[in-house]
């Protein structure tokens, strides 16, 4: 499978060149389906996968999913409903990206970036889930740098679905000892008193 220098694909900008391969056409039976590892979604929706179905056999140009290239393994990190529709539709082939990982906690971090910046909006246990995942997975730290850390508001930007603040909120309360070693002042993201996650 060739690299490309500028694939069309955006996640070159998200995740870096030298993981990404450019769209390639994938026999569904090489990829493994595992959504109780990789599925930051709680549960599938059978709407969509209706929708999409439809959308396939009318010939949509459909995104290609998300593959994580773990140690010669390819596993669905995105594109769960894409693939179910394709699975009815009894397909063999899917358009995929695959992705390059050192683990399980890397893969899981893609597939809540690849959620983050489209397709269903992520419900309030969601965004927990995916900034829990963040975590483990160490996003927080610059180019996975120990004792480099990221901003409020860089970890704000990668998430998309929360705010600086909330960002800064949920660590303080939940992950505290990393919050302090980030060395963080309350006037660097202006914190609020503790509020419901939305």
């Amino acid at each position: 499978m060739a690299k490309t220098k500028k694939p069309e694909h955006s996640f070159v900008e998200d995740f870096g060149e030298e993981y990404v391969h450019s769209p390639v056409t994938l026999q569904l039976k090489d990829i493994k389906i595992e959504p109780e590892v990789f599925q930051i979604r709680l549960k599938m929706r059978k709407d969509v996968i209706k929708a999409y179905k439809g959308a396939y056999e009318l010939g949509a140009d459909m995104p290609p999913v998300t593959v994580a290239d773990l140690k010669g393994v390819y596993y669905l990190v995105d594109g769960f409903h894409r693939v179910g529709a394709l699975i009815q539709l009894q397909k063999e082939h899917v358009t995929g990206c695959v992705i390059t990982v050192k683990n399980v906690e890397e893969a899981r971090w893609i597939a809540v970036k690849c959620n983050s910046i489209h397709g269903l909006q992520l419900t309030t246990k969601e965004k927990i889930n995916a900034f829990d995942v963040y975590i483990k997975a160490k996003g927080y730290l610059k180019n996975g740098r120990k004792g480099c850390y990221k901003s409020m508001r860089e970890i704000a930007r990668e998430l998309v679905f929360w705010t600086h603040v909330t960002v800064g909120n949920r660590l303080r309360k939940y992950y505290n000892p990393i919050y302090r070693k980030m060395n963080v002042t309350p006037s660097q993201y202006n914190p609020e008193p503790p509020e419901d996650i939305k």
